[in-house]
């Protein structure tokens, strides 16, 4: 049926309502600092672009602030700056599109556009606290960029975690971490989306599986490295040899021992305390001791007397 007069004037209000509607919301997004593309026909309406437009110069200096404050010695090239604005754009597009879908998707068919701002605005504040945030997305990208593999491109901050992630790895001595993997944790410790506690109990973990006869100790107390469960047997062989404690390390034959006894599977009933002090008194490392001389001049001064030399 053709459409009527009365029809056609109708339609064309309605049609000029929802452009100037269109029209409206996207002077009131323009406001938010929203740009805007959007069909106020539907309540799903999407609505994608930046809150954040970045010029080449205020991303290179925002990228160097952010470096500065990681403590990072990066310098950025051009094609850095360009590759962080294009990776900038994207990233705050998408989350600026999770946010207006969610208040489109509430927003009925028909409702003035200060209806949509309004609830993306109370979005932002509200339901979206931790919205896009270009220094947080320019940390993560400072950090992309920085290979732990390579000392020239770390901070203090870098290599003090770094440090500090190795050396607990050290302690926990475990055959299946890697360095690789050492580095993966100190990145993410350093930048602050994971705590060297957290990673303690990844290793803890590692542990159980790799000392199962220790897994006990280890699952009771997730304080425990490995070292700490070693330190009496290697103290003990630090004083019977008579040397520094640091210088006995987990290769030594007798903490192995303790540690995985029969091997690396470590299945074997574990020595006993007596029985590794006997071994490291049978030890070529305990003969050079002051007591084993001391016992030795001993005997040889019993030994002359047994046979009658006026010693």
């Amino acid at each position: 049926m053709a459409e009527t007069a009365a029809e056609k004037e109708a339609r064309l209000k309605l049609e000029a309502q929802k452009a100037k509607d269109a029209d409206d919301t996207a002077k009131l997004l323009a406001q938010l600092g929203l740009g805007t593309k959007t069909d106020t026909s539907s309540a799903n309406t999407a609505v994608s672009k930046n809150i954040v437009k970045l010029t080449p110069a205020a991303a290179r200096s925002l990228m160097e602030q952010t470096a500065q404050a990681n403590g990072s010695p990066l310098k950025f090239t051009d094609a850095d700056v360009a590759s962080f604005i294009a990776e900038f754009d994207k990233k705050s597009a998408a989350q600026l599109d999770e946010v207006v879908q969610a208040a489109t998707s509430n927003t009925k068919v028909g409702a003035k556009p200060e209806d949509l701002v309004k609830t993306v605005s109370n979005l932002l504040t509200t339901t979206y606290l931790n919205y896009f945030k270009p220094e947080v997305f320019a940390k993560d990208f400072i950090w992309s960029k920085t290979n732990f593999a390579d000392a020239k491109t770390l901070g203090p901050k870098a290599i003090t975690t770094l440090e500090e992630v190795r050396t607990l790895a050290k302690n926990y001595n475990l055959l299946g971490v890697t360095d690789k993997e050492l580095q993966t944790a100190a990145k993410a410790i350093a930048m602050g989306t994971m705590s060297l506690a957290d990673y303690k109990v990844t290793l803890n973990k590692t542990a159980i599986k790799e000392y199962p006869q220790l897994a006990e100790r280890f699952a009771n107390h997730p304080d425990l490295t490995t070292y700490d469960i070693a330190s009496p047997i290697i103290n003990m062989l630090a004083k019977e040899w008579e040397v520094d404690p640091t210088t006995i390390g987990f290769d030594e034959p007798i903490v192995a021992e303790y540690l995985r006894p029969g091997g690396a599977d470590g299945k074997q009933p574990p020595a006993t305390y007596t029985e590794l002090l006997r071994k490291a008194q049978n030890s070529p490392k305990w003969q050079t001791t002051t007591k084993a001389n001391e016992l030795a001049r001993g005997s040889a001064t019993s030994m002359a007397r047994a046979f009658g030399f006026g010693v």
